[in-house]
């Protein structure tokens, strides 16, 4: 019997913008601080993006780390918290921040980083937003995801690395705290 590469939690999903309004709120700051360097430590060192996506980009943390290591990088930013893009637009404020739904949107803003950071396992359908990263991304397509922590009403998924391998992606499982690990998954996509 084959193991399940993507659990899936069956119940209500609590994953609304009312919810994320209210939790950033609350904790402005966020977190994912952490999830994102080691993340981008998994790109090859020579790799400097001309535009950044942070898809689900949340109060900022991503787009703050990627202004720091490139000064002329181009950032994008979506997520569907006003209240998240409205902490991101106070710590970056040069950066292009969209109010979207991802998993309504037909496209997303192309770049030649794209990522994605704590965000897959808030997603109910996470192939389809896999598609539309790959077809936004000229370069490299990151995704930093919880590995084997608990499901529930806001992290309705938890995937195996197989899940990502199999759509090509190079995957490292990193520690975090408490036993708990991330999945950490990188691919380069080349346009002609």
């Amino acid at each position: 019997m084959s193991k399940r590469v993507i659990e899936t939690f069956r119940g209500k999903n609590g994953n609304t913008s009312e919810y994320f309004n209210a939790h950033f709120e609350k904790e402005p700051g966020g977190d994912g601080g952490w999830f994102y360097n080691i993340g981008l430590d998994a790109l090859p060192e020579t790799f400097v993006p001309k535009a950044v996506l942070d898809v689900g980009c949340g109060p900022g943390k991503g787009l703050r780390i990627c202004a720091q290591k490139w000064s002329r990088v181009k950032l994008y930013g979506v997520d569907f918290s006003a209240a998240a893009l409205k902490i991101c637009g106070s710590h970056v404020p040069h950066a292009d921040l969209t109010n979207l739904d991802v998993r309504e949107a037909k496209e997303l803003h192309a770049a030649n980083l794209v990522m994605c950071v704590a965000t897959m396992e808030h997603i109910k359908n996470p192939s389809t937003l896999i598609r539309k990263m790959e077809a936004a991304t000229y370069g490299f397509l990151m995704v930093v995801t919880p590995f084997n922590w608990a499901i529930n009403t806001i992290h309705i998924n938890s995937f195996q690395p197989e899940w990502f391998e199999k759509r090509g992606f190079t995957v490292q499982v990193i520690p975090f705290r408490d036993e708990k690990k991330v999945l950490v998954c990188t691919k380069e996509i080349r346009r002609k």
